[in-house]
């Protein structure tokens, strides 16, 4: 599997300040590091991308263009939607360079809301590397982060907190969903809960069996993709990923006590 980096002809990749040398991309966080294959294309050659094996893909446009020169692309992704599994567009221009005035945040905040229904739309998320509350473009290293890659390693953080003498959070997660969670509307709360709190699930008796663990984050991430609402989708995502960075903090904490 590889990720496919499309842009625009005037576009650099180096915009999304991601890890790439001579086509691979080196993904390395707490849990995990991989070298994945990545294939960069502009736009304008879409002919030149083999889709069977893309995993995911990211789309650099100029926010400033018409939003209808991405229409090819997104075609194509859509032909291929059922395999790709995280499917992102980030925006750059003159548009989200200029904040300082009340008029400009206003505009700036219509942009983006029609840039989320644009991409929402067809199954792509939108993001604005500028964007505090998305989290800019550390949202992209995130999403592609959920990927099952071929090749996984597993992070030795075994001593990580060996000399900390600090004092800790003694509070435990008892792998209950969010408030915020538990108590909407979504369609998709029993999903959240079943994963969350399910006591036979070896997610929740074991943290070694890595892909089992992306494999749940990447049910979850389709889940939340499928959300209409742009700011509901947001907060369940992150109320999530909370939920899921303190169990495995206290998971952590107990192998080291």
């Amino acid at each position: 599997m590889s990720l496919l980096l499309l842009h625009q002809p005037h576009l650099s990749i180096d915009l999304l300040e991601l890890n790439i040398i001579k086509n691979i991309w080196h993904v390395e966080n707490k849990y995990y590091s991989a070298n994945v294959q990545a294939s960069i294309h502009s736009t304008l050659a879409l002919s030149e991308v083999h889709w069977d094996d893309i995993a995911a893909v990211v789309i650099i446009f100029d926010t400033s263009l018409p939003i209808d020169d991405l229409d090819e692309s997104l075609e194509c992704i859509n032909n291929y939607s059922d395999s790709i599994q995280v499917k992102l567009a980030v925006g750059f221009g003159e548009s989200n360079q200029s904040k300082n005035s009340v008029s400009n945040q206003s505009l700036l905040s219509d942009l983006d809301s029609d840039l989320d229904s644009h991409f929402i739309a067809r199954q792509v998320e939108f993001i604005d590397p500028n964007s505090s509350d998305q989290g800019g473009l550390s949202r992209v290293h995130d999403s592609l982060s959920t990927v099952m890659w071929d090749g996984m390693q597993m992070t030795d953080n075994s001593g990580e907190n060996s000399g900390d003498t600090s004092v800790k959070d003694t509070s435990k997660n008892t792998m209950k969903p969010s408030k915020v969670i538990a108590q909407s509307d979504n369609p998709f709360d029993d999903d959240f809960d079943d994963i969350l709190s399910d006591p036979s699930d070896p997610l929740n008796t074991s943290q070694d069996d890595l892909s089992h663990l992306l494999s749940k984050l990447n049910t979850i991430s389709a889940k939340v993709r499928s959300i209409d609402n742009i700011h509901e989708r947001h907060s369940l995502a992150e109320f999530f990923a909370d939920d899921l960075a303190s169990y495995l903090k206290s998971d952590q904490e107990d192998e080291i006590n």
